[in-house]
């Protein structure tokens, strides 16, 4: 059955161009796996991404990670040539510029463009200015020393749970609180109010007078400038802290002033500046080129960005061997009626390239725009992010659980395609399996 299903996987693809999304993740057996996904963009227009295959692997170079992923393509039919795009996380064996596996793909397919996970640059820029920026890197030092001291202490947690208990009973008798079945339960509350992540200062702000109250006599030497950094930082972010006044002392008129000053200007400029750096970084000239092009495709807020000539630039230098040069001298034509015909038309007013080719060959205007529609088709195996690899992990963790942690590799790949991919396992005719079954088993006879 999942034969069956990859070979329908394959003739949706059919001989279009893709995309390869990769990522590294352990199993329950703690073996390293990569998930392989492809990018691609059906005969309708509809952009979609299907999984391919997961490979356990010992080694995770970037040589090897790329012969391992040839040999799946070559499994499938497909060819390295036919690749236009590559999604990856930040990791150096994937982005090395000299020896990353984006690098040697790269070699091998020049059109094979390689953009990190949009997901991940953020996650890893956030965290280096958490880190590298000094004033940042204090505020969520205190963070984590309050969230400690809670969590940890039973003591403290009971007696903000007995001043949330009255809290919730006066707002109920006085009609501030609506009753209900769940909605002003308390067992657990402080456990997930003071949750590690980057809501926590949001979290801070729910807490009622007398629990803030009971806070300040927890605190110990260093709490009252973690609660002028929660201050500081909830106010320059935007975050609402209604009754904020309990929580901690006011300063003089005159220290507030040069407080804002400092969080305003130099904390947000610092921070703004490093991680403009870190962007730099993860990002290539050509990279940034081609996505800045691509931009120019854009069919939001009535075709605002389109550019005809960035149009003709992305097909010329990013795809010379997609189009012949008879082709390119097509587009120019293409895009000046398109310009007339498409962008002025209320039909086509959406709101991503994604739903414009859908509406291109839905409305058969493809055919008037056929060179366009190719490049559109190209654009969209760009990567955005390995969010589906991730999905793919999250699969592979229903699958090999702790009581099923010896499942060989073939079986677990066979699963997951079935798991993953049902849409197709729905189509499948149980009898045709059944035959073919019959047929291999009386093949295996027959050699015997």
């Amino acid at each position: 059955m999942a034969n069956r299903v990859r070979q329908m996987i394959r003739e949706e693809l059919g001989e279009n161009c893709f995309c390869i999304l990769v990522d590294e993740a352990q199993d329950e057996s703690k073996r390293e796996q990569i998930a392989i996904i492809s990018q691609f963009v059906k005969n309708d227009g509809i952009i979609i991404e299907r999984f391919f295959e997961i490979k356990s692997v010992s080694d995770t170079t970037s040589s090897n990670l790329k012969n391992e992923i040839c040999d799946i393509l070559v499994c499938h039919d497909l060819r390295v040539k036919k690749i236009r795009g590559q999604g990856y996380d930040g990791a150096s064996n994937m982005r090395g510029t000299w020896n990353g596996l984006q690098a040697l793909f790269f070699k091998e397919c020049p059109y094979a463009y390689y953009i990190h996970c949009f997901a991940h640059r953020l996650q890893l820029k956030l965290v280096s200015a958490a880190k590298d920026v000094i004033c940042i890197w204090k505020f969520f030092s205190h963070l984590d020393n309050i969230v400690n001291i809670i969590i940890s202490s039973p003591k403290c947690i009971n007696v903000l749970q007995t001043a949330q208990r009255r809290e919730l009973e006066n707002m109920l008798a006085s009609g501030e609180r609506q009753f209900g079945s769940g909605i002003n339960q308390i067992v657990t509350y402080f456990v997930k109010l003071f949750k590690k992540d980057l809501k926590t200062s949001r979290r801070l702000s729910d807490l009622s007078p007398p629990q803030k109250s009971l806070l300040q006599k927890f605190r110990e030497d260093g709490w009252e400038e973690f609660l002028n950094a929660v201050k500081t930082f909830c106010l320059r972010n935007d975050v609402d802290i209604p009754n904020l006044n309990s929580f901690y002392k006011i300063g003089r008129p005159r220290e507030e002033v040069m407080l804002e000053h400092h969080y305003h200007f130099n904390v947000f400029n610092e921070a703004i500046d490093f991680q403009l750096m870190e962007l730099n970084t993860r990002f290539n000239e050509l990279s940034v080129e081609l996505l800045s092009l691509t931009v120019a495709l854009d069919p939001r807020n009535s075709f605002e960005s389109f550019n005809g000539d960035d149009i003709c630039k992305l097909a010329e230098k990013f795809y010379p061997c997609d189009f012949s040069h008879q082709e390119l001298h097509s587009l120019r034509f293409e895009l000046k009626h398109y310009e007339y015909d498409v962008i002025r038309d209320p039909r086509f007013q959406v709101s991503s390239l994604s739903e414009l080719c859908k509406l291109l060959v839905a409305s058969r205007r493809s055919e008037n725009y056929i060179v366009l529609t190719k490049l559109i088709r190209l654009v969209l195996t760009l990567p955005v992010s390995t969010a589906t690899t991730e999905q793919a992990f999250s699969a592979m963790k229903h699958v090999k659980t702790t009581i099923r942690n010896r499942m060989e590799d073939k079986f677990l790949v066979d699963y997951m395609t079935l798991y993953i991919e049902r849409e197709f396992v729905e189509k499948i005719d149980l009898d045709s399996i059944i035959d073919e079954f019959y047929a291999v088993k009386a093949r295996q006879v027959q050699l015997q």
